[in-house]
């Protein structure tokens, strides 16, 4: 292992020593309705004893109790509420709104076992219905969702406008138009109607909803919610949180910034548990989301058993198996790939010479085999291969032009520099959102600069100031951060593409934006593909960007948390809807 590298992974394990351990007994589980393998449908006989498989931990799955207050973290506050100001889907507000159709938990590791549910992207085959009962495609370009009725209106404040009323198709229209309007919203339209992606929404009556988009659907639009239009004229917006109103699970009913957010129990929520459909949801009384900016904070909350779940690398997560053996977990490729990003508008990123310069100087199998231990993947940008070989190329088979800005080679990075007129380098700052991940990787990024004469400023800002100038591309050269890209189109589509919220690179190519209209337009999965993965090559040869290895993540989770199994499906609705806690076990730990 090189000396940089130990020393830095040495320097977060003497932080993380200085956390004291809570180390408790294996809690004795009672059998009630057998066994089940966390992620995989497995059938255990009674007498037999439990194992441990690599990548699961076996967990006892009984019946569904009600009541409790389930404890999470964050790492920090949410930033906006208005729905219709929403840079992304944030659970603070995921809680209390509906979305038209979420993941089928009952296809997922606890149910069929058909899709593991291990990241952020969702394929429409494994979609269900929520507020839309059903949906139908009236031509490529057409959906009509059929809504649910009686499904209505509740906030902590009664006093606001629409509490108590039904929710209609109407709410759906005005709420996506909104949207769509929002220039700090996700879904934003510079050109209003006349932007070639705008998408048209009508009532056909109360109940039916028709949606109208560009090109063919591949998989069913929706936005993050619905809500009472009049509550918006009401208050001019819905920013504070106290104007918090939906027809999903939870109530909002406390918001205090930088510090804890508290719901309770819908008791009039509709809707039962998919895998076990004789129970109404949800199942706890009400759940808090307390604020834990330091990771060794959070370390201590999950071993002291003061929050139920905790996501983390490997090298906490074999910490973990040895102090706390009483914990779940799961494992699962990160949802998410570390980046560094530059502003390729601007000099001297504009010129692919010093790109690849910054790229080559770069060990990434150092990275990979000393700092991970080999607990990640070398190449999963800017696709995963779970996409497909049609569309992902393994690093192996890459062009030359391509495979050499993965081989590390510090003398013809300064050669780069050269060519592109910096022989002496130039200084670069390197900005970093205050968590200990991306602070590791950008300290490793910035020895590594340093040998080739580009003296690096690692600046280290807090995520409330850090993601607000991550999107609004006002940081000035570089910074470092997490890109989630499960989905196909997400690199092509939101990472790339000219305007986009998420195009943190400013990255304006014409050829991109062309084929991604093009990819949008074809319906034949074959050719799309090979568009897709022509353009992909084309993308990774102009260096936008320097992808690290994507690592490995743990889920932990306590032993009296059940209905979990390390499922990514928030981006449609909070895993905490369908988990119940065991209450007795709950007491006797504490």
């Amino acid at each position: 292992m090189s000396k940089k590298i130990v020393w830095l992974v040495l320097t977060c394990l003497i932080a993380l020593s200085l956390v004291l351990a809570s180390c408790g007994p294996a809690a004795e589980e009672e059998e009630e309705e057998g066994k089940t393998v966390v992620g995989k449908v497995t059938e255990v006989e009674e007498e037999e004893e439990e194992e441990e498989e690599e990548g699961y931990v076996i967990t006892e799955v009984g019946k569904p109790v009600y009541g409790g207050t389930g404890v999470f973290y964050e790492a920090s506050s949410p930033t906006a509420w208005d729905p219709g100001y929403l840079m992304h889907v944030h659970t603070n507000v995921n809680a209390y709104l509906e979305p038209l159709f979420c993941a089928d938990w009952a296809r997922g590791p606890q149910g069929t076992n058909e899709f593991p549910f291990d990241n952020q992207t969702v394929p429409a085959e494994y979609l269900t219905p929520l507020v839309a009962e059903s949906w139908e495609l009236t031509d490529d370009y057409t959906i009509v969702y059929h809504l649910r009725r009686d499904l209505r209106y509740i906030s902590n404040n009664p006093s606001i406008p629409g509490n108590g009323r039904e929710m209609v198709a109407d709410d759906w229209v005005y709420a996506w138009e909104r949207t769509q309007a929002s220039p700090r919203s996700r879904a934003y339209k510079a050109e209003g109607t006349d932007h070639p992606n705008y998408v048209y929404t009508r009532a056909i009556d109360k109940y039916t909803l028709e949606v109208k988009v560009s090109t063919p659907i591949l998989s069913p639009p929706g936005v993050d919610g619905a809500y009472p239009p009049e509550a918006v004229d009401a208050y001019g917006n819905l920013e504070d949180w106290r104007y918090a109103i939906g027809t999903g699970p939870w109530i909002l009913t406390d918001f205090v910034p930088d510090s804890s957010r508290t719901y309770v129990k819908n008791e009039a929520y509709w809707r039962n548990d998919p895998l076990r459909p004789e129970y109404r949801l949800p199942y706890m009384d009400g759940f808090r989301v307390i604020v834990i900016p330091d990771p060794a904070t959070q370390l201590s909350a999950i071993r002291t058993r003061k929050v139920l779940t905790y996501g983390c690398d490997w090298e906490k997560a074999e910490m973990l198996k040895e102090t706390n053996p009483e914990l779940q977990w799961v494992n699962r490729p990160a949802n998410y790939n570390v980046v560094v990003f530059f502003r390729n508008d601007l000099e001297p990123f504009s010129d692919i010479k010093v790109r690849k310069a910054l790229a080559i100087a770069i060990n990434r199998q150092e990275i990979l085999d000393d700092l991970m231990r080999g607990n990640g993947t070398m190449l999963a940008w800017p696709v995963w291969s779970s996409v497909g070989t049609d569309i992902y190329v393994p690093l192996e088979e890459l062009p030359a032009d391509i495979k050499e800005l993965y081989e590390y080679d510090p003398a013809k990075a300064k050669q780069y520099l050269t060519e592109a007129g910096y022989p002496n380098g130039f200084k670069l700052e390197l900005l970093t959102p205050n968590v200990e991940m991306y602070i590791d990787r950008a300290s490793i990024v910035k020895t590594y600069w340093d040998a080739i004469g580009v003296p690096t400023t690692v600046n280290v800002i807090e995520p409330g100031t850090f993601y607000p100038l991550l999107y609004g591309k006002n940081y000035e050269q570089s910074n470092i951060c997490a890109w989630g890209n499960s989905s196909e189109w997400s690199c092509l589509g939101w990472c790339w593409r000219t305007d986009i919220l998420y195009n943190y690179g400013k990255v304006s190519d014409p050829k991109i934006d062309e084929a991604y209209q093009t990819a949008q337009e074809t319906t034949d999965v074959t050719e799309r593909n090979k568009i897709l993965h022509d353009i992909y090559l084309y993308g990774m040869a102009q260096a936008w960007e320097i992808c690290l290895p994507q690592p490995i993540d743990y889920v932990f989770f306590q032993p009296y948390l059940h209905g979990y199994a390390g499922e990514y499906a928030m981006l449609y609705e909070p895993m905490q809807t369908h988990v119940w806690l065991d209450l007795d076990l709950m007491e006797e730990m504490q």
